[in-house]
């Protein structure tokens, strides 16, 4: 990975076109049927609050979206390390509505594109619901072969059989930790060619975490601004020069911040910056949390799931985990575990880290009506059939 003055990770996004003929089985598709037609009523109460200026898309839509993404991405085969659970990002859902109400069947806007992932989704006739866009967008797992690991030197070959994959990548690229999508209801869209008269439009947007590699003060990527950078700076350089990372590198987590009237330069650990005085989109660069933990640690007290749901923050587990009293640090399930499962316990027994102890990523996922005992790495974990209130998790790790 290079400190280019565009370090944005481009994932290619190639458009994903679902028209309603012919006719896909749906379940409850009458009742999804119904959700939809807030979009396709022009006279309707959300069209009415659109044009008041209101938000892209409705809460109820918003909350689907999201919670189908994080469902999807749970479900991964082979676990991905570093899998980020996803949250809705207000910014991306304004750049996904500026987008889609250009009712341009193609990615954009071009000065976007090198900072944000992309799904698109359009349909006509029969009512879709916008989660039938994601999945088809997850389906596509179908046709994608995951790379053996000696087959990653430097870079893992890409192998897709059928006509496209990347939407299916897009939606489970484990760093991508924000989304956010907008709806637009588009008269006589061109689509390849053909006019549709009422075409329902989806945007989806992307942003992900980011890992800087080693040595990129000495890079010659310009970085413009001070806080607030302009969307052309290298992202590696501008966290040194925020001090959010050294020449080690490191992971930087970073946040769109719409548009600033101008750029102010700086000199700070070893990087001048650029000023600048005309106007243009904007991010900010934090540091990836990580906490401190014990073996006995639960999800359930490290971060306890309420609705919106947030990312749980890293973790660093400590050595002899496995020696810990299972009475205090129980381990509850197989793959998928009980939040009242010790975390760093799980991790060993998932195998994401020894015993030794190390950094570790929680996912949060639906809770599980049964646990699966198991034996797994040293340590017995319990088996537990409708377990009272919280949620399941996932453990991954961090490489």
């Amino acid at each position: 990975m290079k400190c280019a003055a565009r370090e944005w990770l481009g994932v290619t996004a190639v458009l994903f076109m679902a028209r309603a003929i012919p006719a896909m089985v749906v379940p409850n598709a009458t009742l999804l049927e119904k959700l939809l037609e807030k979009y396709m009523d022009e006279d309707g109460e959300w069209w009415m609050a659109k044009q008041r200026g209101k938000r892209a898309i409705t809460d109820n839509d918003m909350q689907s979206i999201l919670d189908l993404h994080n469902k999807l991405r749970s479900q991964v085969y082979p676990t991905a390390s570093n899998m980020e659970y996803m949250t809705w990002d207000v910014e991306l859902e304004r750049s996904a509505e500026s987008w889609a109400e250009t009712c341009l069947w193609e990615h954009g806007p071009a000065s976007l594109l090198p900072s944000i992932g992309q799904n698109l989704g359009a349909h006509w006739g029969r009512y879709r619901p916008p989660t039938f866009h994601v999945q088809a967008w997850y389906d596509e797992v179908r046709d994608f072969s995951y790379p053996y690991e000696h087959e990653c030197n430097p870079y893992c070959p890409f192998r897709c059989s059928g006509p496209v994959c990347t939407h299916y990548t897009q939606v489970v690229w484990a760093t991508s930790s924000r989304i956010g999508c907008a709806i637009n209801l588009c008269h006589n869209m061109n689509i390849w060619g053909q006019i549709w008269p009422k075409a329902v439009y989806l945007v989806c947007n992307y942003s992900p975490k980011y890992e800087c590699p080693a040595g990129c003060l000495d890079s010659k990527a310009k970085v413009i601004g001070s806080v607030h950078y302009e969307m052309q700076s290298s992202i590696c350089r501008a966290a040194i020069h925020y001090g959010i990372i050294d020449n080690e590198g490191g992971w930087v987590d970073i946040t769109r911040q719409g548009r600033k009237h101008y750029f102010i330069k700086s000199n700070r650990n070893g990087i001048q910056t650029i000023g600048k005085y005309h106007s243009a989109n904007s991010f900010t660069v934090s540091k990836v949390t990580v906490q401190a933990v014990t073996c006995e640690t639960t999800v359930e007290q490290l971060c306890p799931f309420h609705k919106p749901a947030s990312h749980c923050p890293r973790v660093y587990c400590p050595r002899n985990c496995m020696q810990a009293n299972p009475h205090y640090a129980r381990v509850i399930g197989t793959r998928i575990y009980s939040d009242l499962s010790s975390i760093c316990r799980a991790a060993v027994h998932a195998g994401v880290v020894r015993n030794h102890g190390g950094y570790v990523d929680v996912m949060p996922v639906d809770k599980r009506k049964t646990y699966v005992a198991s034996f797994q790495n040293g340590i017995f974990s319990e088996s537990v059939q409708n377990p009272p209130g919280g949620k399941a998790f996932r453990v991954f790790a961090v490489v």
